[in-house]
C-alpha cells in the first residue's frame, strides 16, 4: 500500500516546487519588455542581416557568428511575430529553464532527492541566473549544454554507459555555433579514457579529435574579416588559425629562457630535475599492487607541471587523480606514488624560487610590484585562478562564495561515508569542474568578467545541495527531522548569499531592476550593463526636422532610429575603434553610419549651421566618464530628453551657440 505524502518529509521538494514557481515569474515577467543590452545591440543587428541577406552579414566586412545558434533562433521567432528583444532572449530564456530538470537529475544522482530539490531552490532563486536568463546572448545555452553533458559524462565515467558518448559528442558539435567554450568541452571528450587510464577506442579517439579540430578552427578564424589583408588560403590559413587560438592561451611562463643571461640556475634546476628523475625512476621500479598506468600518470604529470613552473596547477591536477584512483589501491603502493609526487614538486617549487628570487633581488631588474608579489606571480601564476576568477567573484558574491567552498570542504568526509555509486558521481562531476576551471583560468579574454565563468555556477549550486544534504543526514536520523533540517539550512543558506535578489525575484521587470539603478559597478557588470536606449531615440525621431543631423557617442541607439544617423563619435586609438571603423569606407562597420573619429570631427559638425541632435551619456554615465560629463558641461543647458534610466540623454545643439565639449563657457573659438 502506498504510503500517503507526508508534507514534513516532503519539505525540501515543496520548497523546489515553490521555488521553481517564483522563479518562472522572475524569468517570464517583462522578459521583451526593455531595450537591448550593450551586447545584445550586436546579436539584434545579425538578426536583421539574417532576416536581409540569410546570414548573419556585418555590411561588407564578413561575418558575426558569435553566438550563430541564438542568432537563428531569434530570426525564427522573428519570422514568427514575436518582438525583436523578445526573439533575441527567447534561446538564452528557454536553455536556462532546460537547466532546472537537468540539475534535478544530476542532483539525485548525485545526492539524493533532497539534495536535487536544493540545487533546483539555489538556482531558480538565483539573481545571476534570473539576469542571463533574460539575456540575449549565449552564456545561458553554453552553461545548459554543460550542465547536460555533465549529467553524460557522469553515466560514461561512473556507471559505464558506453552507449551515452555519441549523446556527448554531440552536444560538444552543437556547442560549437554557440560559444567559444566549445573547445573545453571538446577537450572533455578525452575525459571518460583519462579517468579510467585506458586506451580510448579508435572510433572514440578520432571522434574527439575531429571535434576538437572543428572547434578550435571555429573560434580561431575571425569570420569577421575586419582585416583589410587577402585571407590566406591552404595551409598558410591553417597556420593562421593555430597561431590564433595559441594566442588566446595564458601559458606557463618558466624562467628557462634567461638562464642564458644567469647561468647559475642551472644548478638548482639541475638539482630538482635530477631529483626528480630518481623519484621517477624509483617508483615506476617498484610497482606492486599499483594499477597499470596509474602512478605513470600521476608523476609524469607532477614532472612536467614542475618543469614548466606551473604550480598552481598541481592540486588541481592531485585532486582530479585522486577522484579517480590514478594513485591506486590503499597501502605503501599508494603512499610511495604521493609522496613522489610531493617530492617532484617540493624539488622544482624549491629550485625554481631559488632561481626567481635570485632575479627579482638583481638590483638591475626594475620592477613595478614587491619583489614578493613578483616571486608570487612567477611560481603560481599558471592557471590563474588566483588573478583572473578568484577576485572578481569575491567582489560581488563574497558570502556565496566563502559558504560555498566551506560547505564543499566540510562535506568531502562524510561524502566519501556515502553510498558508492553517490560517490563515484561526485568524483566524476568534480572531476570535470576542476577541468573546466583551470581551462578557464588560462584563456586569454580581452577583459576578466564574472561571466566568462558562468558556465560552472551550476556545480556550486550542485555542491552545496549534497552538502547540506550530507549534512542533515549526519544531524538526524528521523526523516521528517531531516527534512527540516535541511530546509532550515537552505533557507540560511539563500539569506547569506548575494545571489538571492528581492528585486530579481519580485520586481524582474521594474526600472530599478533592469537598469541597475540600485547596483554597484562591479555588480553592473556582473549582471551586464542596461541602459534605456530605446526611448532617447523615438525621442529624436519625434522631433528631428528635414536638416536636423544626428549624432550617437553609444552605438545602441542607432538600434531604434527609424532613420540612419549622421555621424558616430568613436575616438581613434582606443580598443573599440578597429572594431567600429572601416577604414576602407569610413564608415562605422555594423550600422553604415559615418565615423567621426576624433574631437575635432564632432566639433565640426556640431558647429555647423543648423540643428544636431546628440544621443550621449549623461555627467554620471560611468564609462567613458571624461567624455560625458565634458558634454554635459559643454551642453547641459540644451538637454532636451533623458532616458528612463537618466543615463542616456539627447542634447538638442545649435550650430555655433554652444561650446564644444572640452571647453568652457568663456573659451573663444577661432
Amino acid at each position: 500500500m502506498k504510503r500517503p505524502f507526508d508534507p514534513i518529509r516532503g519539505l525540501p521538494i515543496l520548497l523546489a516546487l515553490a521555488a521553481v514557481a517564483l522563479g518562472l515569474y522572475a524569468r517570464l515577467t517583462g522578459f521583451g519588455r526593455w531595450p537591448v543590452s550593450y551586447d545584445e545591440f550586436f546579436i539584434g543587428q545579425s538578426v536583421r542581416n539574417i532576416l536581409e541577406h540569410g546570414v548573419p552579414r556585418i555590411g561588407e566586412n564578413g561575418l558575426y557568428v558569435r553566438g550563430l545558434l541564438v542568432q537563428y533562433v531569434a530570426a525564427a521567432a522573428r519570422l514568427a511575430g514575436m518582438g525583436e528583444e523578445s526573439a533575441i532572449r527567447l534561446l538564452p530564456l528557454l536553455c536556462n529553464l532546460s537547466a532546472i530538470p537537468a540539475l534535478w537529475f544530476l542532483g539525485r544522482r548525485l545526492g539524493g532527492r533532497a539534495a536535487a530539490s536544493v540545487a533546483v531552490v539555489l538556482f531558480a532563486l538565483s539573481a545571476w541566473e534570473i539576469e542571463f536568463s533574460r539575456f540575449g546572448r549565449m552564456y545561458a545555452p553554453i552553461q545548459a549544454i554543460t550542465l547536460w553533458l555533465a549529467i553524460l559524462m557522469n553515466g560514461v565515467i561512473s556507471d559505464g554507459r558506453e552507449d551515452w558518448r555519441k549523446w556527448i559528442a554531440a552536444l560538444v558539435a552543437l556547442s560549437i555555433p554557440v560559444h567559444e567554450s566549445s573547445v573545453f568541452l571538446a577537450l572533455a571528450l578525452f575525459l571518460p579514457d583519462l579517468a579510467a587510464w585506458r586506451r580510448p577506442k579508435v572510433s572514440h579517439l578520432v571522434t574527439a579529435v575531429a571535434l576538437l579540430v572543428a572547434a578550435v578552427y571555429w573560434n580561431g578564424n575571425d569570420f569577421r574579416k575586419f582585416s583589410p589583408a587577402k585571407s590566406p588560403e591552404g595551409v598558410a590559413r591553417v597556420a593562421k588559425t593555430a597561431k590564433n587560438a595559441g594566442g588566446k592561451l595564458l601559458l606557463p611562463a618558466p624562467l628557462m629562457p634567461l638562464m642564458k643571461d644567469r647561468p647559475w640556475g642551472m644548478v638548482p634546476v639541475g638539482a630538482a630535475s635530477a631529483g626528480a628523475g630518481f623519484l621517477l625512476w624509483r617508483a615506476f621500479r617498484k610497482r606492486d599492487g599499483v594499477k597499470a598506468g596509474a602512478g605513470r600518470a600521476v608523476l609524469a604529470g607532477s614532472w612536467i607541471l614542475g618543469f614548466a613552473q606551473a604550480f598552481a596547477a598541481l592540486p588541481i591536477f592531485w585532486g582530479m587523480a585522486a577522484m579517480n584512483g590514478f594513485t591506486g589501491p590503499r597501502g605503501p603502493a599508494r603512499r610511495r606514488i604521493v609522496l613522489s609526487a610531493l617530492g617532484i614538486a617540493g624539488l622544482f617549487f624549491a629550485a625554481w624560487g631559488l632561481y626567481a628570487a635570485g632575479i627579482v633581488t638583481d638590483p638591475g631588474v626594475k620592477l613595478t610590484a614587491s619583489p614578493g608579489t613578483v616571486l608570487a606571480r612567477l611560481l603560481f601564476g599558471w592557471p590563474d585562478i588566483a588573478d583572473r576568477i578568484f577576485p572578481i567573484w569575491w567582489t560581488v558574491l563574497p558570502r556565496f562564495l566563502m559558504a560555498t567552498l566551506l560547505v564543499t570542504a566540510v562535506a568531502l568526509p562524510l561524502w566519501r561515508k556515502g553510498p558508492p555509486d553517490r560517490l563515484r558521481g561526485l568524483q566524476a562531476v568534480g572531476t570535470l569542474f576542476l577541468f573546466l576551471l583551470a581551462l578557464s583560468a588560462v584563456v586569454r579574454t580581452p577583459y576578466v568578467s564574472t561571466r566568462y565563468t558562468f558556465p560552472l555556477v551550476p556545480f556550486l549550486f550542485l555542491f552545496v545541495a549534497c552538502g547540506l544534504a550530507a549534512f542533515a543526514r549526519a544531524l538526524a536520523t528521523a526523516p521528517r527531522r531531516r527534512a527540516l533540517i535541511l530546509v532550515v539550512m537552505t533557507v540560511a543558506f539563500l539569506g547569506l548569499s548575494e545571489d538571492t535578489r528581492f528585486n530579481r525575484l519580485f520586481h524582474p521587470d521594474a526600472p530599478r531592476t533592469n537598469f541597475r539603478m540600485d547596483d554597484t559597478l562591479a555588480e553592473v557588470h556582473h549582471y551586464i550593463p542596461r541602459f534605456d536606449f530605446r526611448s532617447p531615440a523615438v525621442f529624436v525621431d519625434a522631433n528631428r526636422r528635414p536638416g536636423d543631423r544626428v549624432v550617437l557617442t553609444l552605438l545602441q541607439p542607432a538600434f531604434y532610429l527609424s532613420r540612419p544617423a549622421d555621424g558616430f563619435y568613436i575616438q581613434q586609438g582606443s580598443s573599440e575603434f578597429f572594431n567600429h571603423h572601416d577604414a576602407k569606407t569610413g564608415r562605422e562597420r555594423w550600422t553604415g553610419i559615418p565615423v567621426l573619429p576624433n574631437l575635432d570631427a564632432m566639433k565640426g559638425v556640431l558647429n555647423a549651421p543648423g540643428t544636431t541632435w546628440l544621443i550621449a551619456g549623461s555627467g554620471d554615465f560611468p564609462f567613458d566618464r571624461d567624455l560625458h560629463r565634458s558634454l554635459a558641461q559643454a551642453f547641459g543647458a540644451g538637454i532636451a530628453f533623458k532616458g528612463v534610466d537618466r543615463q542616456v540623454v539627447v542634447y538638442k545643439v545649435a550650430g555655433g551657440d554652444a561650446p564644444p565639449p572640452g571647453e568652457s563657457p568663456g573659451t573663444v573659438r577661432q
